[in-house]
């Protein structure tokens, strides 16, 4: 886990952080419901529903493509593949690399529980300004904890 160096004042409070990045790992347990509802929504509806890929999505995506000229429109990445891709694949953009992530992302289904998959992809996710997870997120842009952010909050998350 990398933890930034953070400076306090004499009274306790926040002066500083310097550092790589904003990690605070957090279990799938303490991810308000509707913080999960609102990533669920946004980034894979149908995530407890598909197994690590959404096949529709991936036509649709691939249909765009087309349309395009062979330029990325939309992306049609599920959850599970977004796992893929940042703990095992390598970030270049290739249509091999994609054929992986896919066959990488049925067996993370095949080991993995939704939740679990949930709680790594949370964990992971880059929400900008170095924080990495909703917890970071919720930290560096409202100074709260997960359990204290309001329906606004979450979804801006």
């Amino acid at each position: 886990m990398q933890v930034p160096l953070r400076v306090l004042s004499a009274d306790g409070k926040l002066i500083a952080t310097f550092g790589e990045t904003r990690r605070i790992p957090v279990g799938i347990g303490q991810v308000p419901p509707m913080l999960k509802d609102a990533v669920l929504s946004a980034e894979d509806a149908d995530f407890y529903h598909h197994p690590g890929v959404d096949w529709r999505g991936v036509v649709r995506a691939g249909w765009h493509v087309l349309l395009a000229g062979g330029e990325k429109v939309q992306g049609g990445s599920t959850i599970t593949q977004q796992v893929a891709r940042n703990f095992f694949l390598s970030p270049e953009k290739l249509y091999s690399r994609k054929l992986i992530e896919m066959f990488t992302a049925l067996r993370i289904e095949n080991q993995l529980s939704k939740d679990q998959i949930l709680e790594l992809y949370l964990n992971k996710m880059f929400l900008g300004h170095r924080a990495y997870g909703v917890a970071a997120a919720a930290q560096y842009y409202y100074g709260k904890k997960l359990d204290q952010l309001t329906i606004p909050e979450c979804a801006s998350i």
